[in-house]
């Protein structure tokens, strides 16, 4: 009967990072709702928010959080590119 030790490594993948399309605020100059969070799931939290490229709406932030707060100030739309990291990068 053969007999061994053996060195292995087992890797668990974080799940991916999603960003769910993109939500309504809501109607201007109506305060968002406290806590409002951009709909990222996977990865592992906390995550890293950053805009890339656009403009948020007028009155609107984006925290390095992912949270969102602000009260609108201008109706439309605002295409935005965002930068996501979760806490392993």
């Amino acid at each position: 009967m053969a007999k061994g030790v053996f060195n292995i490594t087992l890797t668990v993948d974080a799940a991916p990072l999603v960003l769910a399309p993109a939500d309504d605020l809501g109607p201007v100059n109506v305060a968002l709702p406290a806590g409002d969070v951009l709909p990222i799931s996977g990865g592992t939290p906390p995550y890293a928010v950053t805009n890339v490229q656009g403009t948020v709406p007028p009155g609107v932030t984006i925290n390095a959080d992912g949270t969102v707060t602000g009260t609108p100030t201008e109706a439309g739309s605002f295409p935005l590119t965002i930068s996501i990291q979760d806490s392993l990068d």
